[in-house]
């Protein structure tokens, strides 16, 4: 597990201590989008071994749609961060982030690396 501050720059992250080289991944990702509710955002995702991804995610109950990255998180369509399988390592593997707009808050991030 780790988290995502979701006003942070575009660029690559390593996450590290997976104990092996994954060839596929699994992600599920929430965050609380306004500080006053319990609107949730979402998405869950995986990457297979040729890094290629595909992720659903819900900006809220009534809106879900299908992204080509492993993880798409965010307010909405034009404010979000996405992020997708640039390389498995031997410890582990780095995401590649995008930023779309000035989103805001932290998102929960839980991988499942398979081998």
């Amino acid at each position: 597990s780790s988290s995502r501050d979701l006003t942070a720059v575009s660029g690559d992250v390593a996450y590290t201590g997976v104990g092996f080289q994954p060839t596929c991944i699994i992600a599920f990702v929430a965050h609380a989008y306004e500080a006053t509710s319990y609107l949730e955002r979402a998405s869950w995702g995986f990457a297979d071994s040729a890094k290629s991804g595909l992720c659903i995610y819900s900006w809220d109950a009534g809106t879900k749609a299908v992204n080509l990255s492993l993880i798409l998180i965010g307010a909405n369509d034009s404010t979000n961060q996405s992020a997708v399988v640039a390389s498995y390592d031997a410890d582990g593997f780095t995401l590649t982030w995008t930023k779309l707009g000035s989103p805001t808050r932290t998102a929960s991030l839980y991988f499942l690396c398979l081998k």
